[in-house]
Order: C-alpha cells, then sequence, then structure tokens
C-alpha cells in the first residue's frame, strides 16, 4: 500500500484499471493469475449458477461505464451474495469525486 500511495496518480489509476473484473472475461479465459483465481474461488466466483453468471459480468459492466475504473472489493471477505449487495450498494454512489477532508 506505500508503494500505491507514494505513486502519482496516472500510476495508481494504471494499478486500479489492471484489477481483473469479478467473475469476469479473464476468469472465464483462464488468464489471471493464481492469487486472482484462488481469491475469486474462495468466495465461490467460479462456481456460479443462474441469474448469477448473467447478473455479475452486467454489474462489472455497469460499474466500469459509471465510475471508469473495475469495482474492486476485498473478496475473501464477502460471498457471492454479499459481493452482489457490495455492487447494487455501490452501484447508487455518485461518481463524481468528492473532496476529502483532513
Amino acid at each position: 500500500m506505500a508503494a500505491v500511495r507514494a505513486a502519482a496518480p496516472p500510476q495508481q489509476l494504471a494499478f486500479i484499471n489492471g484489477h481483473p473484473d469479478l467473475a469476469g472475461k479473464a476468469a472465464r479465459a483462464g488468464t489471471m493469475t493464481s492469487d486472482s483465481v484462488a481469491e475469486q474461488a474462495s468466495a465461490g466466483l467460479d462456481r456460479l449458477s443462474g441469474n448469477r453468471v448473467r447478473a455479475i459480468p452486467s454489474l462489472n459492466d455497469a460499474y466500469r461505464a459509471k465510475f471508469r475504473i473495475p469495482f474492486i472489493v476485498c473478496v475473501r471477505r464477502h460471498t457471492k451474495d454479499s459481493i452482489l449487495r457490495q455492487f447494487e450498494r455501490r452501484l447508487q454512489n455518485d461518481p463524481r469525486p468528492r473532496l476529502r477532508r483532513r
């Protein structure tokens, strides 16, 4: 985290944009790192069925369209259901940046 915080904004954005979509194209193509595969599998994202198979890629697309970055969540702290709730909750947020108060 120290390296990310110390990086210039363009490098921070490149780092964030390098994150794979949850249950996305890289997962389906088998091109994610072994760490990403294991992390997504820990929440069952490798075993989606029914509506979730279509919902998560659609939510990824909606999130990226609205915020211009991928949806990122600490998957190991979530389940498939809580990840879906996080998507839905965050998609309600305003995409305009807010100034942080110190």
